[in-house]
C-alpha cells in the first residue's frame, strides 16, 4: 500500500486563506437578491433554504444543529418568520414535546423566487465566459462541493465513533442511566 506523502507545510495555510476569500465572495454573491427578499436577514435566509433543502417538517433541534446555532437563537429568528407567514411551527403529532418547522406557502414562494433570480444571475455570468472558462468554473465548483461533502461525512462518522466510545467507557451503553 503506498504511503501518503506529507502535505506541503504551507498547504493548510494556503487552503485556509483561499477558503476565507471564497467564502467572502460567496457571501457577497449570496446577498444578490430580488428586491422582494432584501428585508430578510442572512440568518432568516439560512433557515428558509435549510428547510427547503430538508423538504419536510423538521424538528427544531435538528434545524438548529444543522445551522450550528443554539435552539434559543433558532426559536427567536423562526418566530419572526412565522409572524411573516414564511414558516409553520407545529407540535409533532407523534410526540408533543417535539416542535417542527416547515416552509409555509409564502416561504416556498420566496425561496423559489430567490432561486430563479440566482439562476438568471449565474446564466448571465456564464454567458460572459468562454466555453472553456465556463466549463472550468462549473467543474471546479462541483469538485469543491464533493470534496467538502466527503470531509463532512468523514467528520460526522468520526464524531459518532467518538461518542460511541465515550458511552462504552462511561458504562451508559444501554441507556441514559446506565441500565443493563
Amino acid at each position: 500500500m503506498p504511503r501518503k506523502q506529507a502535505a506541503e507545510p504551507r498547504a493548510g495555510s494556503e487552503l485556509a486563506d483561499a477558503f476565507e476569500l471564497m467564502m467572502q465572495q460567496l457571501l457577497l454573491l449570496g446577498h444578490t437578491l430580488p428586491d422582494s427578499a432584501t428585508s430578510l436577514t442572512p440568518q432568516q435566509l439560512k433557515i428558509l433554504f435549510t428547510l427547503d433543502f430538508l423538504g419536510t417538517p423538521t424538528p427544531m433541534s435538528k434545524v438548529s444543529g444543522r445551522l450550528g446555532v443554539t435552539p434559543g437563537t433558532l426559536t427567536k429568528v423562526a418566530a419572526g418568520l412565522v409572524r411573516a407567514a414564511y414558516l409553520r411551527r407545529e407540535r409533532s403529532p407523534e410526540d408533543d414535546r417535539v416542535v417542527t418547522l416547515s416552509l409555509a406557502n409564502e416561504g416556498r414562494r420566496i425561496v423559489e423566487e430567490i432561486k430563479a433570480f440566482r439562476r438568471a444571475f449565474f446564466a448571465e455570468l456564464c454567458e460572459s465566459l468562454g466555453p472553456s472558462a465556463r466549463r472550468k468554473l462549473i467543474e471546479s465548483h462541483r469538485h469543491i462541493y464533493e470534496t467538502y461533502r466527503r470531509i463532512l461525512q468523514q467528520h460526522h462518522a468520526d464524531d459518532r465513533r467518538v461518542r460511541a466510545e465515550r458511552r462504552v467507557r462511561s458504562g451508559s451503553v444501554n441507556g441514559p442511566y446506565g441500565q443493563r
